[in-house]
């Protein structure tokens, strides 16, 4: 105790409550429950979506036949993702209020790190399927738009960076998106998402961004497409978590009885 304690005890203690309350040690735990589960989330945010990128251009690379030879994305584009579209989402992410169910999750080994074992299926299956959707929709574009490869460019682009956003939601919570206890308590994030999405729909849409990134406008069936392929990720994301959900309850039903 730091206020009643003895001198000597606080000296050998390797912890000191210095309002002398025990609850002092239950919020504790629990603020840093909250900072562990921030930082696990911006970090494992940000890999799956540079992971991602980098499998999109990896594959264009190695089957060049299959996309004419032209590479999906281009160096400001890539820029533009990684500056102005995934770090706020990101960033967002580590200043989340937390889970309100935390405490009543059993507590973690204090080795774990925060990419593990556990993490790598995850991170490299969601890179994949960004990637997956990503080339689909260039594929799609180079065959709608022969000899215009800047539609499908553009397309390819706008989809990876809409399919980054819209996983930033599935990413916030542990729980499936329609179970989550506090969804809209962080509004920052639903704010770099919204943002974000105008941003990138204003510079593909806007004449004076078309030099600076190499894009084109797009009609609304293109859109359409984009967008459909965007929430891929995020749905299967939130399938997953849907299934662990009813799994981890049934186990526990069945040791119940």
């Amino acid at each position: 105790m730091g206020r009643t304690g003895t001198e000597v005890a606080r000296e050998a203690s390797k912890m000191v409550l210095l309002d002398d309350n025990f609850a002092t040690i239950v919020n504790a735990v629990e603020e840093g429950r909250k900072i562990y589960d921030n930082v696990a989330k911006s970090v494992r945010y940000l890999i799956a979506c540079n992971l991602g990128e980098i499998l999109v251009i990896f594959i264009a690379t190695i089957l060049p036949s299959l996309f004419r030879g032209v590479m999906p994305l281009g160096a400001l584009q890539i820029l533009w993702m990684n500056v102005a579209t995934d770090s706020a989402p990101a960033l967002a992410l580590g200043m989340d209020p937390g889970d309100p169910q935390a405490m009543k999750q059993p507590p973690r080994n204090p080795k774990e790190e925060v990419i593990n074992k556990k993490n790598y299926v995850g991170l490299i299956g969601t890179a994949a399927i960004f990637a997956f959707v990503t080339l689909g929709v260039f594929r799609i574009g180079l065959e709608w738009n022969a000899g215009n490869t800047a539609v499908a460019s553009t397309m390819a682009f706008s989809t990876i960076v809409l399919a980054e956003l819209f996983y930033a939601l599935s990413v916030k919570s542990k729980s499936p998106f329609y179970a989550s206890n506090n969804l809209f308590e962080n509004k920052l994030l639903f704010a770099s998402i919204v943002i974000g999405t105008a941003l990138q729909i204003g510079i593909v849409q806007l004449g004076f961004a078309e030099a600076i990134f190499d894009t084109v406008a797009l009609n609304l069936e293109q859109w359409f497409i984009i967008i459909v392929a965007a929430l891929i990720p995020f749905t299967v994301a939130e399938l997953v978590k849907s299934v662990k959900t009813v799994s981890k309850t049934i186990k526990v039903n069945t040791q119940w009885q």
